[in-house]
C-alpha cells in the first residue's frame, strides 16, 4: 500500500470503528441507521451544551428578580416550558406533541430540581431526548382562523388574537409581539376572506 492510501484505510477504519461502536452492530442496524443515530446522539449532545448554560443563565435571573419562592417556582416552570417551545421544539407547541405527558413531566421534575443543578444537567438530557423524539400530534385539530372583529379586524388562531398595530403588522393583542412574515401573510390571507 502506499501512503495515501494505508492514511486513508486507517482513517476510514477510525470512523467505521466508532460508528460500529456507537451502533452495536450487531443489533441489526444498518450502516446508514448507526451514522444517522451517531448523528443524531453528536448533535443532542451539542444541544444538551448550549441549552444548559443558556437556561441556567436565565434561571438564575429569574430567582434574583423574584423573591417569592411560590411564584419563582410557577414562573421558572411557565419559561422553562416556553424555553423549550421556542428554542427546542422551533416553536412548535408543546400541547401539540405526541409525547406532550412526557416533555411536561421532565419540565415538572426540571422544575423540582431547579435548586440542584446536577439534576437539572442530567434531566435536561432526558428532555432532550424527549424533543428528538417529537413530532406534531397529527390526530388533532388544525388551528382555524376565526375572525372576531371586522373593524378593526381582529382574528384568532389557536389561543391568541392577532390585530394591526400602528405599523400596519399583525401583533399578538395580549403580548404586542410581532410575529415572522408567514404568519402575516396568513393574517393578511384571513383577513382578505373576511373582506377586512
Amino acid at each position: 500500500m502506499r501512503i495515501r492510501e494505508i492514511v486513508k484505510h486507517n482513517m476510514s477504519e477510525g470512523i467505521f470503528d466508532t460508528i460500529k461502536t456507537a451502533a452495536n452492530w450487531g443489533s441489526g442496524e444498518t450502516w446508514s441507521q448507526a451514522r444517522s443515530r451517531v448523528q443524531a446522539d453528536t448533535a443532542s449532545k451539542t444541544l444538551l451544551k448550549k441549552a444548559v448554560p443558556a437556561w441556567d443563565n436565565y434561571a438564575k435571573r429569574l430567582k434574583s428578580m423574584t423573591p417569592d419562592p411560590a411564584r419563582y417556582k410557577q414562573l421558572y416552570q411557565q419559561s422553562l416550558s416556553a424555553f423549550v417551545q421556542k428554542n427546542l421544539l422551533g416553536n412548535q407547541p408543546i400541547d401539540g406533541a405526541v409525547n406532550k405527558r412526557e416533555l411536561n413531566q421532565l419540565i415538572s421534575d426540571i422544575t423540582d430540581a431547579a435548586d440542584n443543578p446536577q439534576q437539572v444537567a442530567n434531566l435536561f438530557g432526558k428532555l432532550i431526548q424527549q424533543v428528538g423524539l417529537s413530532q406534531q400530534d397529527t390526530t388533532r385539530g388544525v388551528p382555524v382562523a376565526k375572525i372576531l372583529s371586522t373593524n378593526p379586524t381582529v382574528i384568532q388562531y389557536g389561543a391568541v388574537s392577532y390585530a394591526q398595530n400602528q405599523e400596519g403588522d399583525w401583533a399578538n393583542q395580549k403580548t404586542g409581539r410581532v410575529p415572522d412574515e408567514a404568519m402575516q401573510a396568513f393574517l393578511d390571507q384571513e383577513a382578505a376572506k373576511a373582506g377586512g
